[in-house]
């Protein structure tokens, strides 16, 4: 995979996974499939920083911790090692001069690179890492 790619990927997860610790010293309880978050109510949060503010919607939640921001869906289980282009690309965007790879044709054409070798799975309209299938 274009390591440009993998640094990005690996940030994005990184950022999503922290967003999750901090929601869940909150009291927030990930859902059990992505349908189940869709019907569910805002979350009530107890404690949370000001400086982290969420939005919920349709399978996702956009989180702005600080200085990052990070937007993603749960999977079909509730998993959070999902992204797509859209996401990394809105990631860059959100997050500015940390990464080389910058626009979405430029992501796109890595993540159809790494598609092509196996290294990245594509499921249900998302993509993940063949190494992270079960996360």
């Amino acid at each position: 995979m274009d390591q440009r790619l993998a640094v990005l990927i690996k940030d994005y997860l990184a950022d999503v996974a922290t967003a999750i610790r901090i929601l869940e010293t909150c009291g927030f309880r990930r859902p059990q499939t992505n349908i189940q978050w869709a019907f569910s109510p805002r979350p009530r949060l107890n404690g949370l920083a000001k400086s982290f503010s969420l939005r919920k919607h349709g399978i996702g939640l956009e989180c702005q911790m600080g200085e990052i921001n990070v937007d993603f869906d749960f999977g079909l289980n509730g998993e959070i090692n999902r992204f797509d282009a859209w996401k990394l690309v809105d990631y860059v965007r959100n997050n500015p001069g940390k990464y080389e790879l910058r626009t979405e044709n430029e992501i796109r054409d890595c993540v159809a690179e790494g598609i092509a070798s196996g290294e990245i799975i594509r499921e249900e309209g998302s993509w993940y890492l063949s190494s992270d299938k079960d996360a």
